[in-house]
């Protein structure tokens, strides 16, 4: 949904609204009164002194009144600027000062305008029924495990002085070394007993036989932040290898597939914020 030029709302069930100013704190009566779009809106918050008059930031409304979200923005020069929005990119437009730029839709820009821009491989899985239904045990969308077990692995960090356009954000630093060990002992070790050519670590290596590794598969356009893959493979699909069940190959017995397709990791456009 396109707004109008002056719109400082994004399209989101709870109506967030940007550029909002508060101008009012009464901590007696835990009231904090913001200017929004001219006019002036009245929260309740038992937490009304955790923030200063005059701070500009996006506010959140629920949409039965009651509930707020109030984001400071963390360089109080930030505004957004509406004209400069790219609907078909999913770029939203932002200004400090003269300075005019772009960031992914629904972002909030960090100090000085910073933010990690988005450069993500978007690939499907067929997620079998057993880890949907754990997910589902524990109330957890399946997506958001894969993504939360990547950023733990890779320490992603989305910080509000520096924003992830991509969104991913690791859970914590215990989290973090739990995900890596992990990965250590399941694949690394692994990888390691052999050497580039297949054999074994501590066995003679015949420079004749050794293979050239090929060049990256796909070339990330910075300004598009999307990968470039050769003409030989799908766009915005990695092929993989079907992998046959242990147990069959042991028992003869056959395991029935029961997957749940189509499963994306990537993030489609955010329109909220």
């Amino acid at each position: 949904m396109d707004f109008p030029v002056n719109s400082m709302r994004a399209d989101n069930t709870d109506t967030p609204w940007y550029d909002v100013e508060l101008i009012r704190i009464e901590e007696g009566a835990q009231r904090l009164t913001f200017r929004v779009a001219g006019s002036e809106r009245v929260v309740c918050s038992a937490n009304a002194g955790w923030w200063e008059i005059g701070t500009i930031g996006r506010l959140m409304l629920g949409n039965n009144g009651s509930e707020f979200g109030f984001h400071a923005y963390a360089d109080q020069r930030l505004r957004r600027a509406p004209e400069r929005d790219d609907p078909a990119r999913c770029r939203w437009g932002w200004r400090m000062g003269e300075h005019r730029f772009c960031v992914k839709t629904g972002i909030v820009p960090g100090r000085s305008g910073a933010v990690v821009r988005e450069d993500t491989t978007p690939t499907l899985l067929d997620l079998p029924r057993e880890f949907v239904d754990r997910c589902t045990a524990v109330s957890v969308a399946p997506d958001a495990v894969l993504r939360t077990f990547i950023a733990d692995l890779c320490d992603l960090r989305s910080s509000g002085n520096r924003p992830r356009e991509d969104g991913y954000c690791a859970s914590g630093q215990d989290e973090g070394f739990l995900a890596r060990e992990y990965f250590q002992r399941t694949f690394e070790c692994c990888s390691a007993a052999l050497a580039p050519d297949g054999s074994a670590v501590g066995d003679p290596i015949d420079p004749t036989t050794q293979a050239v590794e090929p060049e990256m598969l796909g070339v990330v356009d910075d300004e598009s932040s999307e990968a470039v893959l050769p003409s030989s493979a799908p766009p915005n699909s990695i092929q993989t290898e079907p992998v046959t069940d242990s147990r069959s190959m042991l028992s003869g017995a056959v395991v029935e597939a029961d997957c749940t397709v189509t499963h994306s990791v990537a993030d489609s456009c955010a329109t909220g914020g």
